[in-house]
């Protein structure tokens, strides 16, 4: 989540779980997700195909896992799944 020096309206990770991996910052809106004016940042690192694999554990954006492939537009965000990794999020 976000702390003192980071924007209120972003949840970011400080720990993503392949941060070796990751090389690349997309950001997801929340809106969609119940939370309008917000974002979440992912970590993710960038595949030949074009795409960007998940390098974190989403927090609140639903329907993504580690490992899935995602697309996003020239601005960073998050425009889709392209390829499912085969993980689950379960959130208690």
């Amino acid at each position: 989540m976000a702390d003192d020096k980071e924007p209120k309206n972003i949840a970011v990770h400080s720990t993503p779980a392949q941060l070796r991996r990751a090389n690349y910052i997309l950001q997801v809106d929340l809106a969609v997700h119940g939370l309008p004016g917000r974002y979440e940042q992912l970590w993710c690192s960038t595949v030949a195909s074009g795409g960007y694999r998940l390098c974190c554990v989403p927090f609140f954006t639903y329907g993504m896992a580690l490992g899935d492939i995602l697309e996003a537009n020239r601005d960073g965000l998050v425009t889709g799944v392209i390829e499912r990794s085969g993980h689950k999020n379960l959130r208690l």
